[in-house]
């Protein structure tokens, strides 16, 4: 569990630039949301299973902290990204033997 939670967070990094530049009036939950998922999701479907499991051991960069830090800060936001990548993200590590 904590390698998928680790993998999903490394996988986040893209959130917090992206968000940073919307305009305030932007929703974060709409096209930028569906854009930084499918970015995530098509990470995984295209990583050999070796590649996943060698960054499963890097340490996090300052950028994946401040993605956890913004999901923490936002829980409705954190809640649809997670539903639309926990699927497709867990599928591939199951498929890879990282997560039992």
């Amino acid at each position: 569990m904590k390698g998928l939670i680790g993998a999903a967070m490394i996988s986040m990094m893209s959130i917090v630039p992206a968000t940073a530049q919307m305009p305030p009036e932007m929703p974060p939950d709409g096209p930028m949301l569906e854009m930084v998922a499918g970015m995530v999701i098509q990470k995984y479907k295209s990583s050999s299973c070796d590649d996943l499991k060698a960054k499963k051991d890097e340490p996090p960069a300052e950028i994946v902290a401040a993605a956890v830090g913004f999901l923490r800060s936002n829980p409705s936001l954190r809640v649809k990204f997670i539903n639309k990548v926990a699927a497709p993200v867990a599928n591939k590590m199951f498929d890879c033997g990282v997560i039992p």
